[in-house]
């Protein structure tokens, strides 16, 4: 039996606007899938960090979606 062969492509930018804001977007193509994502990130005060995030990272094809997501750290 012949080993299989998968492709993979991932480009990923970032770019920090200041140093509290930063966007970041990703491709991914797996085969004949491909996913991408967009991303916000805001720091906040006190260790908080908001991210918008528009499509969804884990998904294999394209998804259609916007989270908000807010972390605190410690």
């Amino acid at each position: 039996m012949a080993p299989e062969w998968f492709h993979q492509l991932v480009l990923t930018n970032t770019y920090d606007i200041t140093d509290e804001k930063t966007v970041s977007a990703r491709l991914v193509r797996r085969g004949a899938s491909t996913n991408a994502y967009a991303a916000y990130r805001q720091r906040l005060r006190r260790g908080t960090d908001l991210l918008i995030v528009v499509g969804d990272p884990n998904a294999e094809e394209w998804v259609s979606r916007l989270a908000v997501k807010a972390i605190w750290c410690f």
